[in-house]
């Protein structure tokens, strides 16, 4: 009877250890996965950062660059309003 229990609390004790490794991997895999969360969040903030930095950029240029659009808006519309002038003038004179 005692050799019984023996064997019983053997096989139980087997048991947890297998449970135990199970247990040992599948916390490994998860400090793993949570390793390459971190990396990927770290990424990810510096990627945001880096785009609002850019962005922040660009808001700056804004103003210059329609300032830029709107004269050269305004020097195709004299360059047209002359070359229509020249043409009248080239037309009327023949």
């Amino acid at each position: 009877m005692l050799q019984t229990a023996i064997d019983s609390m053997n096989k139980d004790l087997e048991k947890n250890r297998v449970r135990m490794r199970d247990l040992q991997m599948a916390n490994d895999d998860l400090i793993r996965n949570n390793e390459a969360l971190s990396e990927t969040t770290s990424m990810l903030r510096r990627n945001t950062d880096f785009i609002k930095l850019e962005n922040e950029g660009i808001q700056q240029q804004l103003p210059d660059m329609k300032k830029k659009e709107d004269m050269l808006a305004r020097k195709i519309n004299i360059l047209l309003d002359k070359i229509q002038r020249d043409s009248y003038r080239d037309a009327y004179e023949r």
